[in-house]
């Protein structure tokens, strides 16, 4: 199992709970990636979680999952000789440079707008109105 994750045990057997969510609203076993919209693993909530291929999940990877790198952001990284942030971001196996930029905030800005462009599969939460929550059925009441 992957870390980070939030995993069930059925009758002794591990799975991840996001794709036993998607079979519960769905009512079939995923058979594609089950992507988490705004990037939290733990975040199950029903309008988080969509179907898609490897390439689009991977399109949505916003966070660096690498505990030895000081930045968390992707594609974002300080160059010391310049004293500038950098940006850059990798689309159909080709590197591209982004730009430099003043601020930490003004790379990931910048990356951000690559990833847009670059990035089909890459999904802006807030444009969703996603929130973490519980796990509701479409048309349950609260």
């Amino acid at each position: 199992m992957k870390i980070g994750y939030l995993n069930v045990s059925v009758d002794g057997r591990q799975y991840y709970a996001h794709r036993l969510a998607w079979l519960w609203m769905t009512g079939e076993w995923p058979t594609l990636d089950i992507d988490h919209v705004d990037g939290i693993k733990t975040n199950n909530a029903w309008l988080n979680l969509r179907e898609v291929s490897r390439s689009i999940n991977l399109q949505n990877q916003q966070r660096v999952d690498a505990p030895k790198r000081k930045i968390d952001t992707l594609g974002v990284y300080f160059d010391r000789n310049r004293k500038v942030w950098r940006s850059k971001i990798k689309a159909n196996k080709k590197t591209t440079y982004v730009g430099s930029f003043p601020t930490k905030e003004s790379a990931i800005a910048g990356y951000i707008a690559a990833k847009k462009k670059h990035h089909p599969g890459m999904v802006d939460p807030r444009s969703l109105g996603v929130e973490e929550g519980i796990l509701d059925k479409p048309g349950d009441s609260a």
